[in-house]
């Protein structure tokens, strides 16, 4: 019976885990409001659950934080830049989209191909950023070089 209801069993020790993911989102969702903060606060949450597979952190809260104050300013510059490229490729699929004819046509065509660039660069810079260190411009060119290299399981 002192089993069973110890706290060292599986059902517990899963439990443990899913209320540690729950608390991670939370403060995820909560830091993601101001949108410029969302780039730093998804590389947290990428940092935390890293260490969490890893079973080398047991302060979720005062790792996420500590990530975030970490990679704040290279999450944000890159942040940026994906918002400002998302604006543009809204754009340019909106004006595609009132153009008439085949001009149209192709142009659309071209610009979703770019979104699923952007999308699948998306994917990845947040988790290679919280694992490596590197410049930005070395973040966005590896997510792109892993995204190509794991072709099916970015696309799954």
């Amino acid at each position: 019976m002192g089993r069973f209801f110890s706290m060292d069993n599986k059902f517990f020790t899963f439990m443990n885990k899913v209320a540690d993911l729950c608390i991670l989102n939370i403060i995820c969702l909560v830091c993601c409001i101001p949108i410029v903060t969302a780039g730093a606060s998804i590389t947290a949450m990428y940092y935390v659950t890293l260490k969490m597979v890893r079973n080398e952190e047991a302060y979720i809260v005062r790792s996420f934080f500590k990530s975030f104050k970490d990679n704040f300013k290279q999450a944000t510059i890159i942040n940026l830049i994906m918002i400002a490229v998302g604006a543009v490729l809204y754009l340019d699929l909106n004006v595609a989209k009132n153009m008439p004819g085949s001009a149209g046509q192709i142009f659309h065509v071209i610009f979703m191909a770019f979104v699923i660039i952007y999308y699948v660069l998306f994917l990845y810079v947040y988790p290679i950023l919280a694992r490596f260190y590197n410049t930005i411009r070395n973040t966005i060119k590896n997510a792109l070089f892993m995204a190509i290299r794991h072709l099916p399981y970015t696309v799954v």
